[in-house]
């Protein structure tokens, strides 16, 4: 606080270098940025301040190599395989009972190839498995089961599953919470579900990085026209229908249940970009729209009558 170290703390630790921030992601970034960013973050290692920047190896690699910049003065290391007595010293290490370790330990010395010997060279599976089983009444020995755990995959499956139902069942169970609360709400079993689907997901376009406007893509194509139709036609027909009338409402609810579903079933996803609210520059997407707007309204008028087609395409355009 700064009665004990004085107002100027914070500016003391930077100047002293005893704060150094860590920079992540780096590899998730597009191919853009990322010479901009190697650039800027190059720049700040010149003023001497201290850096970390982390990124997949094979991700950063590829970076450098085709953007043809680089961190010039930047040490860079790379995480190595954890050795067979450095996991022994860790899970047992701030165990009370490490006895408990002892299965686990002899059988890492005796089988320095075996399944359970290759998960555990990680250190996120190396640390899972500490969580998991510094737990009351977790036995770590069910992990030299050969038969249960034959390779390494079921281990890795194994662990990240106990680690779900530790992570979000303690929450449930957490002091204070009741039935139907933000803590109770999400249960593992759900959450094992969610995560499932965002990995099918990643899996099926062939990429690690989470992007919220992939979604749609984990539902066919005329799923999400159907999907796409019926909401526009709901919300907006229902809007229309309570200003001109019920038959009013109806037909511009089908029309945009056609057009809107066509649209959202065939046509092409456009990347989020930033916000630019400004027309110079945009006059052709800004004149296809209206000319969409218009032609909708124009196909509203042999339905209803001008005045309706009229109106919704001021609708539309605003």
């Amino acid at each position: 606080n700064s009665r004990r170290y004085g107002p100027d703390a914070a500016r003391r630790l930077l100047d002293d270098k005893r704060v150094a921030p860590v920079l992540d992601g780096l590899d998730e970034m597009s191919d853009v940025l990322q010479p901009v960013a190697l650039d800027a973050i190059d720049r700040a290692v010149l003023d001497q301040y201290p850096l970390v920047v982390t990124c997949r190896t094979t991700e950063y690699h590829k970076a450098i190599s085709e953007n043809g910049r680089f961190l010039a003065h930047a040490a860079v290391l790379e995480i190595q395989p954890v050795a067979i007595h450095d996991a022994a010293g860790f899970l047992g290490g701030a165990d009370p009972h490490p006895e408990r370790w002892q299965p686990i330990l002899d059988h890492l010395a005796a089988h320095p190839a075996g399944p359970l010997t290759r998960a555990l060279r990680s250190p996120l599976m190396l640390d899972l498995t500490r969580t998991i089983y510094t737990t009351p009444g977790a036995d770590p020995a069910e992990l030299c089961d050969s038969d249960r755990f034959p390779d390494q995959g079921s281990v890795e499956r194994h662990l990240f599953d106990r680690f779900l139902h530790i992570a979000y069942d303690s929450r449930c169970a957490a002091p204070g919470s009741q039935p139907g609360s933000a803590l109770a709400r999400y249960t593992a079993d759900r959450a094992g579900d969610w995560l499932r689907f965002l990995a099918v997901h990643l899996n099926k376009i062939g990429n690690h990085n989470f992007a919220w406007w992939q979604l749609e893509d984990a539902m066919s194509r005329p799923t999400r026209g159907v999907l796409a139709g019926l909401a526009a036609g709901l919300v907006f027909g229902t809007m229309l229908g309570l200003f001109l009338g019920v038959a009013a409402g109806l037909g511009f609810a089908a029309i945009l249940f056609i057009t809107v579903g066509f649209a959202g079933g065939f046509g092409r996803t456009r990347r989020p970009s930033r916000i630019r609210i400004r027309f110079r520059g945009n006059e052709g997407p800004l004149l296809r729209r209206i000319v969409a707007c218009i032609a909708l309204g124009i196909c509203y008028i042999p339905l209803f009558g001008i005045r309706d087609g009229v109106s919704v395409s001021i609708v539309f355009i605003v």
